[in-house]
Parts: C-alpha cells; sequence; structure tokens
C-alpha cells in the first residue's frame, strides 16, 4: 500500500500486563460506542428497533378499528420515546440528521 492507503492502527495498549483487544464497536450500559465516537451504529440500531416496535403496534390499528388514540399515544412513549431518550444527551446530538 501506498502511505495515502495505509489504514491507521492503533498502538498496542496493556493494562496489568494483559494485552487489550482493539474493537470497532462496543457496547457500554446498552449504549453502542464506535471507534469514531460519532454513536452512528447506536443510533441506527436503535431507530430501526423503534419502527419495527411502532409497526407492531399500528399494524391492527386504523380508523374503524384496533386502539384509540389515546392509547397509541400512551404504548408510544412507553415503547418507543423510552428507547430513543436513553442515553440521548450522550448520542443525539450528533445525530439528529438520521431522524429527518
Amino acid at each position: 500500500k501506498n502511505s495515502s492507503q495505509q489504514t491507521y492502527a492503533p498502538p498496542p495498549l496493556t493494562i496489568g500486563g494483559k494485552c487489550i483487544k482493539y474493537v470497532k464497536t462496543t457496547r457500554v450500559l446498552g449504549v453502542i460506542i464506535d471507534d469514531e465516537l460519532s454513536f452512528l451504529p447506536h443510533v441506527k440500531q436503535k431507530l430501526n428497533e423503534c419502527k419495527k416496535k411502532w409497526g407492531l403496534l399500528t399494524r391492527t390499528t386504523n380508523r374503524v378499528q384496533g386502539l384509540n388514540v389515546r392509547s397509541l399515544t400512551l404504548l408510544f412513549r412507553t415503547v418507543v420515546l423510552t428507547k430513543l431518550n436513553y442515553a440521548a444527551p450522550t448520542w443525539m446530538h450528533n445525530n439528529l440528521d438520521v431522524f429527518r
């Protein structure tokens, strides 16, 4: 490879004589942290989970049958928004464009 194609290799890290393995992403308290601290993998996963949950909640509901607006609002707040709001101050500031 020439110098413009080389990738960055982090220096080895040892703690207590043990080598710590480098990973691109890791999960801490349910938040996916990537090696660029963009939190984009976390945002994409949570948004996908919320879309699936909302789809399941609204699949059998329409204007004629199913849950009323009040029940749907309550379910949205408890099932969907709680997922999105968890640790949001950590990851949301850099990822607002993902929600558009």
